[in-house]
């Protein structure tokens, strides 16, 4: 791949696929058959729109927005349309994206530092995993590319160089003591992985959190689910947690409750994050292979459609209403009130929470009929 900011416009030109035809969906759902006219022409100035025509059939109005213009659509329609869709970091990724878009038009004969760019593709990844799973994973490809020098991870780019074999002192059955001057550097045996040895490696991020992750934030290397399972060597108790899971979803016989009891620092954590990346398929299984023989084991050809949530006790204050920033003007009280507006906003349909908002606004349990009701078909 070729410099920086090619990079960088490349990232671009995906987040426009996406993000056109989301503004436009959004402004027709809102206008109706005038959307072209009432959420586009009359809301900008002259000089903004003199390159739009005044009519057209759907695609040749969809592909006349640019990048400025689709990111200022965004932004002038973010209190009467997005806000009631999305969360408000989307509005800030929006704003940060028209520097990276004026830096771009003015960037003459320099380039983007590894830095900018990285943070230029990152948000251009977060937003459009927002709107559009298939194209955030085009991205992410191009972020992969450009820290581990292959779009398919870390694991999977320039090996290392292997240590030079020695050969093994003839023991003759003998127990023979080696002194400790004839042993290699652990250098020379074992490699250190790119992070460390470029000096990315950050130990405050070494910790899993799955709170975290289900928010979009945290390091990259826990939120992409190609990295993360690229990093992760699958032990038989992970295997069998995540078959187990699949095989319920599946409609097997897997274990409907699952408690993970393993000592501190036993891989709990981990595991919770390899079942929420597999369940919520936001990227094909090709890239996942890692996932595979879990999936044989199971029974199963393809990944069962999941909607996804994640309840962390210890991120969750127990004192305070909670907003979900996908279900605007919404306020939770209970558990089962979160758990409902995730799987509802997972499904992308908000009336899910109504089953459960009359006992969430008094802080009940709702009882197992009305959870029953609120399964996701």
């Amino acid at each position: 791949m070729g410099s920086n900011h090619e990079k960088v416009r490349q990232g671009e030109r995906i987040l426009l696929f996406a993000l056109s035809d989301y503004v436009c969906k959004e402004l027709k759902q809102t206008y109706g058959a005038d959307w072209w006219e009432d959420g586009v022409l009359d809301i900008l100035y002259d000089d903004q729109k003199r390159s739009l025509p005044l009519s057209g059939d759907w695609g040749t109005l969809v592909d006349s927005l640019d990048m400025a213009l689709a990111l200022l659509l965004f932004d002038l329609h973010w209190g009467d349309i997005f806000s009631r869709k999305l969360s408000v970091s989307n509005r800030t990724w929006v704003k940060e994206l028209k520097g990276v878009r004026n830096n771009l038009a003015h960037l003459g004969g320099k380039d983007f530092t590894d830095d900018d760019t990285w943070r230029a593709l990152d948000t251009m990844a977060r937003l459009c995993a927002s709107i559009d799973a298939d194209s955030a994973e085009e991205i992410r490809e191009i972020l992969r590319e450009l820290r581990y020098g292959s779009a398919a991870g870390s694991m999977n780019g320039t090996a290392a160089v292997s240590a030079p074999k020695t050969a093994a002192p003839n023991t003759s059955g003998i127990l023979q003591s080696v002194l400790l001057s004839s042993l290699p550097s652990w250098r020379d045996v074992i490699k250190p992985h790119p992070d460390v040895a470029a000096g990315r490696y950050k130990n405050a991020e070494f910790a899993a959190d799955l709170a975290q992750v289900a928010r979009g934030e945290g390091s990259f290397e826990y939120r992409d689910p190609v990295e993360f399972f690229a990093r992760t060597y699958v032990t038989e108790g992970m295997a069998g947690l995540l078959m187990q899971a699949l095989r319920r979803i599946g409609g097997k016989d897997g274990e409907p409750v699952i408690q993970l009891k393993t000592a501190f620092g036993g891989g709990k954590t981990h595991s919770m994050l390899a079942l929420y990346h597999m369940l919520r398929g936001t990227v094909p299984l090709s890239k996942i292979p890692a996932v595979q023989p879990v999936l044989a084991r199971a029974g199963l050809s393809t990944l069962p459609k999941a909607n996804v949530a994640v309840l962390v006790g210890t991120a969750i204050d127990p004192t305070r209403v909670q907003r979900p920033p996908h279900m605007p003007g919404l306020m939770i009280h209970t558990l089962w009130g979160e758990m409902a507006a995730q799987l509802a906003a997972s499904a992308g349909n908000p009336k899910l929470y109504d089953y459960v908002k009359e006992a969430d606004k008094k802080g009940v349990s709702p009882g197992s009929e009305a959870i029953v009701s609120c399964k996701i078909n």
